[in-house]
């Protein structure tokens, strides 16, 4: 395999696991409306990339992971902060190429309008969501495959994929949307977990 063709497919895994990564980031977000609530009430915001670290995508990813969202994804309203951070890895077997990432979502309340509009996120998605046993406010939501982990007013998501296409699409036009060509699959409730046991003590 040429220098050429594993630039392509390095540029190819980033652009497509960055894609999701930003798909999933703009779902969960949700931005709010602009509140005059007082900003002497404002919190301090979770930074995404503190709570899920290069370090801490080794453990899972391997040695190799790199950052899916290039900088520390950030949106704010008056009333809530939305930080995402994520990470993947590529590797190629039998002349295909799979890449997994995995990632957070952090909404955090910057005041007493956001915690408001916080819980009624969090009542609303417990509606669709089962619990997670032995995971402390911890909901399993299956039609986003993510876990939602509660922390007070604060709400972390968290979300594994894994894409896979053949090398020979590599060699021409690459159409992502093409099913015979690239297959995507939403992470498990297994892989979440894993995300959640390192970030534990740090939210």
């Amino acid at each position: 395999m040429n220098k050429k063709t594993l630039l392509v497919i390095a540029i190819f895994g980033t652009v497509v696991i960055g894609a999701l990564s930003w798909r999933i980031y703009q779902m969960t977000a949700r931005p709010v409306a602009k509140s005059k609530q007082s900003a002497s009430l404002a919190n301090k915001p979770m930074s995404a990339c503190d709570i899920l670290s290069l370090d801490d995508a080794k453990k899972i990813l391997g040695d190799n992971p790199r950052q899916s969202v290039p900088q520390e994804a950030q949106q704010d309203s008056s009333i809530v902060s939305v930080s995402a951070c994520g990470y993947a890895s590529t590797a190629v077997v039998d002349q295909t190429q799979t890449t997994r990432s995995i990632g957070i979502t952090v909404r955090s309340p910057l005041n007493a309008d956001g915690i408001k509009a916080n819980n009624a996120l969090a009542k609303s998605n417990i509606t669709l969501a089962t619990k997670v046993e032995g995971y402390d406010e911890t909901y399993w939501m299956p039609s986003f495959n993510q876990l939602m982990i509660l922390r007070e007013s604060t709400i972390l998501f968290v979300y594994t994929t894994t894409g896979s296409i053949p090398l020979s699409s590599l060699t021409g036009a690459v159409d992502v949307k093409n099913p015979t060509s690239y297959k995507a699959t939403p992470g498990t409730l297994d892989e979440a977990k894993k995300v959640a046991d390192i970030i534990k003590d740090k939210i």
